[in-house]
């Protein structure tokens, strides 16, 4: 009996740890459910409730009427108009002026009417006012929201646009608050229903509910004179400061003529007077006199991941990945975007480093950006997505079937929608992949050189790129301040 018991007695700490590891797992998986809902509700619960297709938002569109959006100076941009019938129409007292900024609250919501629309749709007046207007079977008035729109300032903008097509955008430098913002071709959001087959049609091109401030995508144009400058003060160390062009408003080099800007004729000028006054054909004449090689490769430098991801990568390939990856995230300035771009940016800096193409990277990163915004918008709106949406979110809330019907082609909306967001998921997934495959056989770019030790890593990361850093510091830092929001 008592070898019996021993024998017994010697199987039961294998049996606790099994017991303590299934503990330990089962509070883990606890836990980090805690810390999920955390950072739902700090960083996430904002989105969530404020996103259209939440039905809350219906229940609270019942209950309240719509508050007023006003300018910085207290100016009404747009209202709420309650008839003697109790039906309410949303108004603009500016007309076209702040079409794109403020935006609509009629067929879907865009501009401020979409970002804050929970805001208004919320009323803090006191407890005992809302039991009266309950009552009284009235409802209750939204909160209002000021913006930082001057209304001088847009005015003044929109009538220096005057009938072209473009945008203007002013914007206050100390604080970054947004002054004015216009963009044409535009139309009266007051007549939106009125206006809405014409609004949504194709064959008008004009583009009129594209806000070109936020979702126009433009060329580069003068903006590139800076890596031409800078390269050919790299080529000509010691002659850039002799340089000298004679501008008439043309240049002419083969068969191609390089026109400035209206055709103005700039004079002579030496190159801080060509800098300075953006000359068109003083920067061509430039580009005859460079080795097109070494410009390609300063403009590579200077282009995302290059410049970090060479100055780490003699130090490993890992190190000079992640920091490649982790930075691609912190650029996009906001949590939303950081979980998934920079498992991205691990994948797009796993191909650089293997090929020691930039062009690959760069392809990749802009049919991305080109799939999920110019072809995406205008697929979604084609495909009648919304529309489909609209139709899902009402079928929600009534329970009718019958609603179903109205679905139409909006089913292939959703579908590009869907495969977008697969592709985004897929390029995440394989930078997390092969990351985590190839960590042990990461090695040095050149095989004669040796791989610096952790401490020489650490100190060619933290010496050797300061102004990097400071940038990743400053929105991690403004990452935190979101959380605790």
């Amino acid at each position: 009996m008592r070898r019996t018991m021993r024998k017994r007695n010697s199987k039961s700490p294998d049996s606790n740890k099994n017991i303590l590891r299934l503990t330990y797992a089962i509070t883990a998986v606890f836990a980090l459910m805690i810390g999920y809902m955390v950072w739902f509700m700090q960083a996430e619960s904002e989105n969530a409730i404020n996103n259209p297709y939440n039905a809350r938002l219906d229940h609270l569109s019942e209950q309240v009427i719509r508050g007023k959006i006003l300018s910085n100076d207290g100016r009404v941009l747009a209202e709420t108009i309650v008839g003697e019938d109790g039906a309410e129409v949303r108004g603009y007292p500016y007309g076209p002026l702040f079409c794109h900024t403020v935006g609509w609250a009629t067929r879907g919501k865009t501009g401020m009417e979409e970002l804050a629309n929970f805001y208004l749709l919320t009323s803090h007046d006191s407890l005992a006012e809302k039991v009266i207007r309950e009552m009284m079977d009235e409802k209750d008035p939204g909160d209002n929201v000021v913006t930082t729109l001057d209304v001088d300032l847009q005015q003044a903008a929109y009538a220096a646009l005057g009938e072209r097509k473009g945008a203007v955008a002013v914007m206050e430098v100390d604080t970054g608050k947004i002054l004015a913002m216009v963009s044409k071709p535009d139309f009266d959001p007051n007549q939106v229903n009125t206006l809405w087959d014409s609004l949504v049609s194709g064959e008008q091109g004009e583009g009129l509910l594209l806000n070109r401030v936020s979702q126009g995508v433009y060329p580069p144009g003068s903006t590139f004179k800076i890596v031409t400058l800078l390269e050919y003060m790299r080529q000509y160390p010691d002659e850039y400061q002799n340089f000298h062009f004679d501008c008439d408003g043309t240049y002419e080099q083969g068969e191609y003529t390089i026109r400035c800007y209206h055709g103005n004729a700039h004079g002579s000028q030496d190159i801080a007077q060509c800098f300075a006054n953006s000359c068109n054909g003083a920067f061509a004449y430039m580009g005859t006199l460079l080795n097109h090689d070494s410009m390609k490769k300063t403009a590579e430098e200077l282009l995302f991941r290059k410049l970090l991801t060479e100055r780490i990568v003699k130090y490993g390939e890992l190190p000079a990945v992640l920091a490649s990856g982790l930075f691609f995230g912190l650029f996009h300035g906001n949590l939303n975007q950081f979980s998934y771009a920079f498992l991205i940016g691990l994948f797009l800096g796993f191909i650089y480093v293997k090929t020691g193409k930039l062009r690959y990277t760069i392809g990749l990163h802009m049919a991305i950006n080109f799939i999920g915004s110019s072809l995406g918008t205008w697929m979604l709106r084609v495909t009648g997505y919304m529309d489909t949406m609209e139709t899902l979110t009402k079928f929600l809330n009534t329970k009718d079937p019958t609603v179903l019907a109205d679905l139409g082609n909006g089913i292939v909306g959703m579908f590009i929608f869907g495969s977008y967001a697969s592709l985004i998921l897929m390029m995440a997934g394989a930078g997390l992949i092969l990351t985590w495959l190839n960590r042990k056989k990461f090695v040095c770019c050149a095989p004669e050189e040796k791989v610096a030790s952790l401490g020489k890593k650490k100190a060619a990361v933290m010496i050797g790129n300061p102004g990097i850093l400071l940038y990743g510091a400053f929105w991690i830092g403004i990452m935190i301040w979101q959380l605790l929001q």
